[in-house]
């Protein structure tokens, strides 16, 4: 551990307000690299050299310092780090007096060293225990027995079946610019400030057993690497585990006025699969997000959670190549171009809140307060325009597989 002029110059500045002494802080090499006189500052310091040498105490007294030339009275002491001299405190002044102060000043070099130390410390087991988990969700190793062990040495235990939970800040930089624009936040301060509550609120609402893995990535996304020890029951799990995402989004969206989307994969008992189950989250997320006003499907999308392994249909269309979509649109739907752009915005609207009444036209004229002639209108509209009749059901499962297409593959907006 090194005494840095950084540290000398704090403790110097608060120590040198309180006795009216001249304080010097030299490093191992007997540099002054701190002073309440800026002049000595970069200067050597002979008293230094032997305090370091010998290891002891030394005063020098008036009569000493009369007879050494550019020596003054004071005492001179060693500062210690792991029983290794790094450095020494100088006070200068009758030694009777100035030795308490002197003491003191020592003492309080030497605790600030150790708590840097430990702060170093902890902010290096965290940077390797994020990269290794950094390295768990991307497949970055070869040799599974040796991941199994650097998890040994951060406590987890890898045998253990896991599934990957994204939560995601819905628009991020969108919201950042929102939040500063509002609270005319500095951006920096804010990023961190809503680094440190994000973690706090999932923590909080979401709760974490010791086998459970929290990253957060920084660029609005947040991991959580479930252990899953009943996976017999993963229904149940998974039925918990929408519990625990809803209260957690609904407490960060009231208090931080944050949106957050929540992305859910698979569970699986290979180390190796977990890259899988954080990518299959990544994906529930990034379709979710384009077809939550699609899904009315309590069990696809609860406030804004999304399991992946129940979006079935959505991931079919997103898997499937440019040219088998080219050819239903043209085929079944009998046009050239997106559905939302060739139905109007009124039509669009009454075909989603169609599909949301079950096919019903009595409740969809109702929910939507409008005559049922004018919704029979309305829907025979998109049957001249599309060739299928949205009351037939094989018709809408098309006319609802197209909207899937324009939102999944094109732009995403209704």
């Amino acid at each position: 551990m090194i005494l840095t002029s950084t540290l000398a110059t704090d403790i110097v500045e608060k120590i040198g307000n309180i006795i009216c002494y001249n304080i010097n802080i030299m490093n191992h090499l007997g540099i002054i690299i701190a002073s309440t006189n800026p002049k000595r500052i970069n200067t050597y310091h002979k008293g230094a050299e032997e305090v370091i040498k010998t290891g002891k105490i030394i005063e020098i007294t008036e009569e000493i310092a009369k007879n050494s030339q550019g020596v003054q009275e004071g005492v001179n002491l060693p500062v210690s780090f792991n029983n290794k001299i790094v450095g020494v405190v100088g006070i200068t002044g009758n030694p009777s007096i100035v030795r308490q102060y002197g003491e003191l000043v020592k003492s309080m070099v030497e605790l600030m060293l150790q708590q840097t130390f430990l702060t170093e410390q902890i902010t290096l087991e965290r940077n390797a225990r994020e990269r290794f988990i950094y390295d768990l969700i991307h497949a970055n190793f070869y040799d599974e027995e040796q991941v199994l062990l650097r998890g040994k040495i951060f406590g987890y235990d890898l045998t253990i079946p896991r599934l990957c939970i994204v939560f995601n800040v819905n628009s991020f930089n969108n919201s950042l610019k929102q939040w500063i624009k509002k609270y005319q936040a500095d951006s920096k301060v804010f990023i961190q400030d809503l680094y440190n509550n994000i973690p706090k609120f999932i923590n909080n609402y979401f709760p974490l057993k010791k086998q459970d893995i929290f990253l957060s990535l920084g660029n609005g996304d947040f991991i959580i690497l479930l252990a899953v020890k009943d996976v017999k029951n993963i229904k149940d799990v998974v039925k918990q585990i929408a519990i625990y995402c809803n209260n957690t989004i609904d407490k960060i969206k009231e208090n931080l006025e944050i949106e957050i989307i929540v992305g859910i994969g698979s569970c699986y008992s290979s180390i190796s699969d977990l890259s899988k189950s954080y990518n299959e989250a990544l994906k529930a997320i990034k379709i979710g997000r384009v077809v939550m006003h699609l899904i009315t499907d309590n069990n696809l999308n609860k406030n804004n959670v999304f399991f992946y392994n129940n979006l079935g249909i959505y991931l079919l269309i997103d898997s499937l190549p440019d040219e088998a979509i080219e050819e239903f649109m043209k085929k079944y739907l009998r046009i050239n171009q997106n559905l939302t752009n060739l139905l109007d915005p009124t039509l669009k609207e009454t075909l989603l809140k169609f599909f949301e009444c079950d096919l019903n036209v009595s409740r969809t004229s109702r929910e939507m307060y409008i005559h049922r002639n004018t919704l029979i209108y309305r829907l025979d509209k998109i049957y001249s325009l599309t060739g299928r009749d949205p009351r037939i059901f094989s018709d809408a499962v098309d006319l609802k597989i197209g909207l899937l297409i324009d939102a999944i593959r094109g732009n995403g907006q209704f």
